[in-house]
């Protein structure tokens, strides 16, 4: 009978054992998946932006909206790009154009609709190669009403990208258009690069060339360039919160 009891005792100490080692390796386990750094998920943080991508809408055949005066909004993209790009490279940032010219990113010898998808796509394969990279679109708006005036920011579906959008808003509003209501809000389908991309993106349109005033103000360098530091402010200070 005491060999029996000694048995039995004996079983359940092993019992606790086994229960205790499985307890204590499964503490070991979790606190190491705790500890443990993730290479995927830091790569793909938003707070990871080394790269400046400057898209000057337009370009080459296609003009873009023209104001009354004849102003093209492929002029005045490229120069606020322009501008954007010695800002972000003073900064210690890489900036690449996706385009430095009047041209576009399609082939000759194609209608104007293939040609204008051809450069659609061409861009949003840049934007789609290039690591931790921030995309800003630079445009001007039009409306056929008139009195539609101010710049306004929109944004892709990266989480990053809203919080850019809106702290180049702010800065507009605070430094350059004081009058300016305008609210930011995410791009729709048909603004087809930004909506279709994965990086953070913002389309800027900077103006309506149809307001006889913000045309007038367009074709200025200096204010240009005001816009254009606008953007570069809110971009730093968007990603310096990150």
């Amino acid at each position: 009978m005491k060999f029996l009891s000694l048995q039995k005792h004996y079983r359940i100490i092993v019992a606790l054992l086994g229960i205790f080692a499985v307890l204590f390796w499964g503490m070991a386990f979790y606190q190491s998946l705790q500890q443990e750094q993730l290479p995927v998920q830091a790569d793909i943080s938003p707070t990871v932006v080394d790269t400046i991508i400057l898209d000057p809408g337009h370009g080459g055949i296609d003009p873009g909206a023209c104001s009354e005066s004849g102003l093209q909004e492929k002029v005045v993209n490229l120069q606020i790009a322009r501008c954007l790009k010695s800002m972000f490279t003073a900064s210690g940032y890489q900036v690449i154009m996706t385009r430095e010219t009047d041209t576009d990113l399609s082939s000759d010898g194609k209608s104007a609709a293939a040609r204008k998808t051809e450069d659609l796509k061409a861009r949003l394969a840049l934007f789609e190669q290039t690591q931790h990279a921030l995309v800003l679109s630079i445009h001007q708006n039009h409306y056929p009403a008139a009195s539609s005036h101010g710049a306004q920011m929109f944004y892709g579906s990266h989480p990053l990208a809203q919080e850019i959008a809106a702290s180049i808003q702010s800065q507009i509003t605070a430094n350059v258009q004081v009058d300016n209501t305008r609210v930011i809000k995410p791009v729709g389908k048909e603004v087809y690069i930004i909506y279709h991309t994965t990086r953070p993106a913002v389309l800027c349109e900077c103006g309506f060339l149809s307001n006889p005033d913000d045309a007038a103000k367009l074709v200025d360098a200096d204010y240009c360039k005001k816009i254009a530091f606008c953007i570069y402010t809110g971009v730093l200070q968007a990603l310096q919160k990150e």
